[in-house]
């Protein structure tokens, strides 16, 4: 098997998802940074699925992506959201504009692009507020009063 030609992720990609998607740009860099991860990356999770890319889009997209990009089978989505920045970048916007869509509440959108779990997503949640707005980040909770 040939290995497929790897595909950056780049600033006009990402402006293109955000716009395309209506995702305000911000919200992507935050979650791609939170991500941490990389063009042709592969992270396997606990459950089995694997995570792939930049935006580490979980494998379980995979038969919605097959069929809303209409490409022929899974194996290909895979390759593509794995090796190539720019597919990856969109799949993450359509995955947050489903789920801001579904909640009306973008803060619950980013929650749930990592998990709908609630101790899971509220964490994640912070982490990516953390990196949209570090200078104003809440004090760790043992720094905090209490009512």
């Amino acid at each position: 098997m040939v290995d497929a030609l790897l595909v950056p992720l780049t600033a006009a990609c990402m402006q293109a998802a955000a716009s395309m998607y209506q995702i305000p740009v911000e919200v992507l860099q935050a979650i791609r940074l939170e991500e941490a991860g990389q063009v042709g990356r592969v992270s396997v999770n606990k459950n089995k699925t694997h995570d792939l890319g930049p935006f580490q889009v979980n494998t379980l997209w995979l038969d919605t992506f097959t069929v809303y990009w209409r490409l022929p089978d899974r194996n290909t989505t895979y390759y593509v959201l794995r090796d190539n920045g720019c597919w990856n970048a969109a799949a993450a916007a359509a995955i947050l504009r489903l789920y801001w869509h579904q909640s009306g509440d973008l803060a619950k959108a980013i929650h749930d692009y990592h998990s709908k779990t609630p101790n899971l997503g509220q964490a994640y949640l912070a982490r990516v507020l953390r990196r949209m707005f570090p200078d104003t980040a809440a004090p760790p909770r043992d720094q905090r009063r209490r009512k």
